[in-house]
Parts: structure tokens; C-alpha cells; sequence
């Protein structure tokens, strides 16, 4: 007689504060760009995204004049942050919504993936 299986865990779902914690320490913008600000809205909630002189700062709220605005959920975010061309696959299917100045927010994207050759996240010691 075989036992019972225990049931697989549910898969762990990334949350708002964990993406943008990981991009503003993971986020290392070229010093030679533009500084760029742009509103974040994950998971209803609005966040500013600033970037100048190779840093990057994340506040709550959004800003007055940004010049891109993204509407997505954590999980697109996290996954466009490890790989920038997934964005243009979640924004054909409904998964984000963009407006504005696309170079801004592929410049604050290129900054987190080139931290690591395989993404944006580091290496796994």
C-alpha cells in the first residue's frame, strides 16, 4: 500500500518591497545617463523611481511630472529587472501598461541586468 504524498508547496510570490528593494540596491545606473523619474504602481500601490549620478532612490508615492509610468505586478517587474525583453512580452499581453519615455525605463532595467552576466541577480555563492 503506498502512503499519501504531502502536496508540493505553493510556488513563493515576490512582493512590492521585495522588488523594489532588490532595485534600489541592485540598480546601478551609468553615471553618463540622464537623470530620469519616473511612477512605479505595483501591486496598487504607486511608488517615484529616480535615477541620476549612478543611483538609484525609490520612494512611496508618486511624483508631480514623471516621465514614464508603469503599471504592473511585482512578479513582471522582478522578471523584467532579470531579463528587460520580457517587458515588451508583458506589455503585449496585459500583464504592465507603459506610458512615456521607453528609454528612461530601459535604462533603469539595463542597470539591474548587467550587474550579473546571467541577469540581475548575483551569483549564488
Amino acid at each position: 500500500m503506498r502512503r499519501p504524498r504531502a502536496p508540493f508547496p505553493p510556488q513563493p510570490t515576490v512582493g512590492a518591497t521585495s522588488v523594489l528593494l532588490f532595485l534600489r540596491t541592485a540598480g546601478r545606473p551609468d553615471p553618463g545617463d540622464p537623470p530620469s523619474t519616473g511612477r512605479v504602481e505595483l501591486a496598487e500601490r504607486v511608488w517615484t523611481v529616480r535615477t541620476a549620478a549612478g543611483r538609484t532612490e525609490i520612494a512611496p508615492g508618486g511624483p508631480p511630472a514623471p516621465e514614464y509610468d508603469l503599471r504592473t505586478d511585482p512578479a513582471t517587474l522582478n522578471a523584467a529587472l532579470d531579463a528587460p525583453d520580457t517587458l515588451d512580452t508583458a506589455l503585449r499581453d496585459g500583464r504592465a501598461t507603459f506610458s512615456g519615455d521607453r528609454g528612461a525605463l530601459d535604462r533603469l532595467l539595463r542597470a539591474v541586468a548587467r550587474q550579473s552576466p546571467v541577469g540581475g541577480h548575483p551569483p549564488q555563492p
